[in-house]
C-alpha cells in the first residue's frame, strides 16, 4: 500500500476509535462494509512501528532518549501517541523543545532542539545555557567552557559577550554584578566589567592591540569607565612593580 493510503486508513480507523468506542467495541460493522479487517491490517506488522529517527540531536544519545519514552518498538503506528512521546523526550534537562510526527507505514521522526552549554556552574559542575538553565554536560565540555560564579544573569551576558568578540574566558566571577571579575583562558591580565561587558571587553582588545599590556604586564585591568581603563599591579618591563 502506498503511504498516501495508509494515512487514509490511519485516519478512517481514528474515527473509529472515536464512534465504536460508545458502541462497546472496535469493529463496526455496516450493511455495505465490514471495517474489522482493515483494523486488523492497520494494527498488523504493515503498519507497526520499525523505524526511529531523531533529528537535531548533537550531544544527547539517541538510544537513551528513544528509551525513557517507554515504546516498543513493533507498537502498531496508530497507538504511538506523538504528543505524549515528546513530553517524554522534553522532559530531558538538556531538550528545550521536542516534536514527533508519525510517517506511515513504520516511521516515527522526532525533532530535538538541545539546550547549548555557554558556561559551566563553578560549584556544581552543570553546563548552563543563554536562558540560566543547568543541565549535565560531557567531560569535554567542561573543559572548554569558562567556569562561572555568582549571578547567573550577569555572568551570562559576559559570557556571551566574550564568545562574540572571540575572547576565551576561563573563569567569570559575577559575585558582585557591579564589578565582575573575567579571568582569561590564556595568559593575560584579569579583567574588570560590569553593566556594559560587550563595549568594555571591546576596549580591552583595542588596549591589547596597543601594546600596553604586553608593555606593563598589569595584574587586572579595570573597564568600566567609560574612555579609560585602570591597570593594576603593573610590572613594567625591566622596572619596578608599581600601580597605577
Amino acid at each position: 500500500m502506498r503511504p498516501r493510503r495508509c494515512i487514509c486508513a490511519l485516519a478512517l480507523v481514528g474515527a473509529i476509535a472515536a464512534g465504536g468506542a460508545a458502541a462497546g467495541g472496535w469493529a463496526v460493522r455496516t450493511r455495505s462494509i465490514d471495517l474489522a479487517p482493515l483494523e486488523a491490517w492497520v494494527r498488523g506488522p504493515d503498519l507497526s512501528l520499525r523505524r526511529v529517527d531523531f533529528v537535531g540531536l548533537a550531544a544527547l544519545d539517541a538510544r537513551a532518549l528513544w528509551e525513557s519514552t517507554g515504546v516498543a518498538r513493533g507498537t502498531p503506528l496508530i497507538d504511538v501517541d506523538p504528543a505524549a512521546v515528546a513530553r517524554a523526550i522534553a522532559a530531558h534537562p538538556r531538550v528545550a523543545r521536542a516534536r514527533a510526527a508519525r510517517v506511515p507505514p513504520d516511521r516515527l521522526v522526532i525533532g530535538v532542539t538541545e539546550r547549548i552549554p555557554v558556561a559551566v556552574d563553578a560549584g556544581r559542575l552543570a553546563g548552563i545555557d543563554g536562558d540560566g538553565r543547568r543541565f549535565p554536560v560531557s567531560p569535554q565540555e567542561l573543559e572548554q567552557l569558562p567556569r562561572l560564579v555568582g549571578n547567573v544573569e550577569a555572568g551570562i551576558a559576559v559570557v556571551e559577550a566574550a564568545a562574540e568578540l572571540d575572547i576565551r574566558a576561563g573563569r567569570v566571577d559575577a559575585s558582585d554584578p557591579r564589578a565582575i571579575r573575567v579571568e582569561l583562558a590564556e595568559p593575560g591580565p584579569a579583567l574588570r566589567v560590569a553593566r556594559a561587558p560587550r563595549r568594555e571587553l571591546q576596549r580591552w582588545l583595542r588596549l591589547r592591540d596597543s601594546g600596553l599590556v604586553a608593555r606593563y604586564a598589569p595584574g587586572e585591568i579595570d573597564l568600566r569607565f567609560p574612555g579609560s581603563a585602570v591597570l593594576s599591579s603593573i610590572q613594567v618591563k625591566g622596572g619596578s612593580d608599581g600601580s597605577r
